[in-house]
């Protein structure tokens, strides 16, 4: 077969393969498929940390953390994490921004070390929060912030789901960040935009402040 024939079948050959290998994913649940991931990770850093010459990698935390992992029933987030209310941030699905403010002003009475900051409000009179994770008071400071485009829902999801593992996990690494690190969290950066896109249009992108084109809104800071 001529080689450009073969370059051409190529990526079809493994299109097939990839939808072959997500059909029998299909059938595992979301926790058998996080689990099978999680048991790979683990083992790579078993196997590096047996290479001569280099430290031992401590993986009993990880172990620890494996354990937990594949509980199925998640009792060890029950106490804090699960919200009744329902009113309050859904860590299991999308959120509107009420969602959001509720649960880091929640956080901020939950932990002594969380504090919140309103640090503006938008054009809407939304306010722009940001959350503080400082459980030693350093200096090294890590921003993070999402939501600038409205539409990316999911970003937020994963933005919260930072600050949880950061509150939740007991682990090596997870105490290393909270006793080193100062950890500055925006997770809606756009709240005027992001409730539009729960509103009114869900593929809206930018913020909701006009521009000097009275038909024109968001185009001016994005």
């Amino acid at each position: 077969m001529p080689c450009d024939k073969i370059l051409f079948l190529l990526p079809l050959l493994l299109l097939l393969l990839h939808f072959r290998s997500s059909s029998a994913r299909a059938n595992q649940t979301h926790f058998e498929r996080a689990a099978e991931e999680y048991r790979r990770h683990l083992a790579q850093k078993q196997k590096r940390s047996e290479k001569p010459g280099e430290d031992r990698y401590r993986i009993e935390d990880d172990e620890t953390l494996w354990e937990l992992f594949t509980t199925e029933s998640f009792e060890w987030v029950e106490d804090v994490f699960t919200n009744k209310d329902a009113s309050y941030y859904n860590y299991s699905g999308y959120n509107s921004f009420e969602p959001f403010r509720r649960e880091l002003y929640r956080l901020e009475e939950t932990f002594d070390y969380v504090s919140t900051e309103v640090f503006g409000r938008t054009y809407e009179g939304r306010e722009l929060l940001a959350l503080h994770i400082n459980k030693k008071g350093s200096r090294n400071v890590v921003l993070l912030n999402s939501l600038i485009h409205a539409r990316e829902w999911m970003v937020g999801c994963v933005t919260m789901n930072i600050i949880r593992r950061l509150l939740q996990y007991t682990t090596a690494d997870a105490k290393f960040l909270t006793d080193n690190f100062h950890f500055i969290i925006i997770p809606v950066m756009n709240p005027d935009g992001y409730e539009y896109t729960h509103t009114k249009n869900r593929m809206w992108r930018k913020n909701r402040e006009p521009t000097e084109d009275r038909d024109c809104f968001g185009g001016r800071h994005q």
